[in-house]
């Protein structure tokens, strides 16, 4: 999920990963829609609390894993101010802000990152 304000993107680092940065999202528990798995994840990674109303839908996209590659919905989030990020369990390391801008020139943000950022620029 694409989660802006202020000119900012709020991106992860979780444990489990190459170490790059990513943006906020994950797996569904059976029978859950999409949506609402959304706003799950984005809770328990990051302590934001939003509901489904306040998402809008960029697309699906395929994307790559560790060996494995998935359909996965996209979504799109604006805040009206950067909120305080909690990050909770044990998943997440790191969670930011960082200027939009500063996406081209941080080397250390994954593929899929990269991707799921141009479909929504593409769409602006």
């Amino acid at each position: 999920m694409i989660v802006t304000s202020a000119g900012k993107i709020l991106l992860v680092k979780d444990w489990l990963g190459d170490g790059s940065w990513s943006l906020p999202g994950g797996g569904l528990h059976r029978g859950e829609e999409a949506m609402s798995g959304a706003v799950r994840e984005l809770w328990e990674e990051t302590g934001l609390r939003v509901t489904v109303t306040e998402l809008r839908f960029l697309g699906q996209m395929n994307l790559r894993g560790h060996g494995f590659s998935i359909v996965g919905n996209c979504y799109r989030l604006k805040l009206s101010s950067p909120k305080l990020l909690k990050p909770r369990g044990g998943e997440i390391l790191e969670a930011c802000w960082l200027p939009i801008q500063a996406i081209y020139s941080k080397s250390d943000i994954s593929d899929n990152t990269r991707q799921v950022i141009e479909r929504w620029r593409d769409q602006l």
